[in-house]
């Protein structure tokens, strides 16, 4: 099924009201905007409160690029030791850790003999308001 690009009024200003003649329309399609690489990009579903403290909650549809080159601080999904989870990568006093944006979750060490692999990394969060 085909979908049709939806309409994108812009220039909506979240501070000031400015004139609601000043905006123009257009159609956008939400692919365009948050899909750089088509072959490399899926989509996750949240499940869980470790990432709260980065704007991600439950049920929030995440756009995971394995294209992208992970940095130091980038949200990633990973696979460690065949589960599942999102969480920040970072490197402290040599070693590589995964952080959840929450204090109630404790970071992940990731130590030699563990199977880690990381699926891509976070590029845009979708959530209800």
């Amino acid at each position: 099924m085909t979908r049709k690009p939806k309409p994108i009024i812009k220039g909506i200003p979240a501070g000031f009201p400015i004139p609601a003649s000043d905006f123009s329309q257009s159609l956008m399609d939400l692919n365009e905007l948050v899909v750089e690489h088509p072959a490399a990009t899926y989509f996750v579903q949240v499940q869980g409160h470790s990432m709260k403290n980065a704007g991600i909650f439950s049920d929030d549809i995440l756009v995971v690029d394995r294209s992208v080159q992970y940095k130091t601080n980038s949200i990633v999904v990973a696979v460690v030791d065949g589960e599942f989870t999102v969480k920040k990568i970072s490197t402290e006093n040599g070693k590589k850790f995964l952080f959840a944006e929450n204090t109630d979750y404790k970071p992940i060490e990731l130590r030699e003999g563990m199977n880690v692999e990381i699926w891509g990394v976070v590029t845009f969060v979708i959530h209800k308001v």
